[in-house]
């Protein structure tokens, strides 16, 4: 018990909030773990309301750049704006603040297993200070309806398929409310049919809540469903950023080598 403190699918044609100005901006970022060089003179900025999808081959530093932006891990150079502040020398207690402003699924969910679904999605709320158990029970059953898991407040992780862990992740990630959604590989582990739950998952929450998105991914199918724009991550840097048929459009031999062996060969060729 938690202690109280068209071509392939294209995404739907609901009309979102339009993409405003860029809420993220990462300006001339150079990061490295030692001498392994992650990124160089790394710039991107996400617009306000669209929904970006990171493209690129295994440990090109695309969760990287995520956890970057969640101020979990530090660079040597530029800067890193999150609505407008530059996070780059803020300590623990600042980016606190606005770290609630982002929600974050991680590749495996990292549910706590020892935790009920209530007491994993109650845990971020508890921590923010909300102790209230009606505020609580409400929050949590408003975003287990969003995810289309109602009810399932009582369960453990392990009696969960690896989908549901998923969108209880997602439900945790949402309980606050952010105005920033990050995904890493949601859509890792899954059958076709819970692959496109998540991708559309991704969507709704993106245009009901008037959330921005970033999404890291090797599944193209899910990318061309769910994205206003795609980024490609290579070389240390973003080599080609732009909607869905720009980026299939390319000129750049390195965007079409990628973009063709995932067609062909799904995500291994990644």
């Amino acid at each position: 018990m938690i202690r109280r403190r068209k071509r392939i699918s294209q995404r739907p044609s609901a009309p979102s909030r339009p993409p405003g100005g860029p809420i993220i901006q990462v300006v001339d970022v150079s990061m490295a773990f030692g001498s392994l060089k992650i990124y160089e003179h790394l710039n991107l900025e996400v617009r306000e309301g669209e929904i970006l999808t990171l493209l690129g081959g295994s440990g090109s530093g695309k969760s990287v750049l995520l956890k970057m932006i969640l101020g979990l891990l530090r660079w040597q150079s530029g800067a890193v704006l999150i609505d407008g502040e530059d996070i780059s020398s803020y300590d623990e207690i600042d980016l606190q603040e606005v770290r609630r402003k982002v929600g974050m699924l991680f590749q495996n969910g990292a549910l706590f297993d020892s935790l009920s679904v209530y007491e994993n999605i109650a845990y971020p709320l508890l921590e923010r200070g909300i102790n209230d158990d009606k505020v609580i029970a409400q929050r949590c059953a408003e975003v287990l309806e969003m995810v289309g898991l109602p009810g399932v407040e009582e369960k453990m992780p392990a009696e969960l398929s690896g989908g549901m862990r998923k969108r209880v992740a997602l439900a945790r990630a949402i309980a606050e409310a952010p105005k920033i959604l990050l995904y890493d590989e949601p859509t890792t582990g899954l059958d076709p049919i819970n692959v496109r739950r998540i991708s559309e998952l991704i969507v709704d929450m993106n245009q009901r809540l008037h959330v921005t998105s970033i999404c890291v991914t090797h599944d193209l199918a899910s990318a061309y469903l769910i994205s206003d724009r795609m980024a490609m991550v290579a070389e240390h840097r973003i080599i080609a950023v732009g909607t869905t048929d720009e980026l299939r459009d390319s000129d750049n031999p390195s965007v079409q080598q990628f973009l063709t062996a995932m067609t062909v060969d799904g995500p291994r060729a990644a």
